[in-house]
């Protein structure tokens, strides 16, 4: 564990260096998540995000997610996610984004390793302009480690995440990571309230730009929508 942190935290003292640009975000997200049946469930998530240092709209989302449990530890899923940004002068940015993932999880003792897999593909302003006749797709990679204890309401947890572009490559902006640090509420049973900071950065760019996110969500799982 100590050299998991040690190279997070040498990664990222290296990134911060490397950053010709930065800016800090903050997101509010509202996530509901329910059961069809013992292996098959989904989850309903909208999401305001701000940015220029928190004072302006950036964009607003709304994803849907389905996933089949093919194993206790593995599950296969899909989903679609609209969302609309802000942040051009001339126009906004609408945007249709589908995906297919894997997620493994394991669990040693107290810890809970998760490891998610996925392929997806964007179209930006479809048919409204040259720009959204283009398909942008990539694979995202995220490892995240979480401590779990049965008295212990809160539940903290760090993380990483990758993003590699595979058509168009030199697309400004899809080389990017992430590095996670975030602890979760358990309110009740039916409700986490959840904090969260994320550092994003590119790589494989000229003039990479650095992002400080911070995430405040609320995480619902209603009674009446479990099996």
């Amino acid at each position: 564990m100590k050299h998991v942190l040690l190279l997070i935290f040498m990664v990222t003292i290296n990134s911060v260096l490397l950053a010709q640009q930065q800016d800090m975000h903050t997101w509010y997200g509202f996530k509901m998540e329910g059961e069809l049946n013992k292996k098959m469930g989904f989850s309903f998530e909208p999401e305001l995000r701000l940015y220029e240092n928190a004072s302006q709209v950036h964009s607003w989302l709304t994803e849907f997610s389905m996933f089949y449990e093919l194993h206790k530890r593995l599950a296969i899923g899909g989903l679609y996610r609209y969302q609309v940004e802000y942040d051009k002068f001339d126009y906004n940015e609408r945007i249709h984004r589908t995906a297919i993932y894997l997620n493994f999880n394991y669990k040693i003792q107290r810890w809970r390793w998760r490891y998610r897999a996925m392929l997806q593909n964007e179209n930006r302003n479809f048919l409204t302009s040259a720009d959204g006749l283009n398909n942008y797709l990539g694979h995202r990679h995220k490892l995240s480690l979480k401590y779990y204890r049965k008295k212990w309401k809160f539940r903290p947890s760090i993380g990483m995440e990758y993003y590699f572009p595979v058509r168009p490559t030199t697309h400004t902006g899809r080389w990017k990571r992430r590095y996670i640090a975030a602890v979760d509420y358990r309110w009740s049973k039916e409700l986490n309230v959840g904090l969260s900071y994320k550092m994003q950065d590119e790589f494989n760019v000229r003039e990479p730009e650095q992002f400080h996110i911070f995430q405040l969500g609320l995480e619902f799982k209603p009674k009446f929508l479990k099996r």
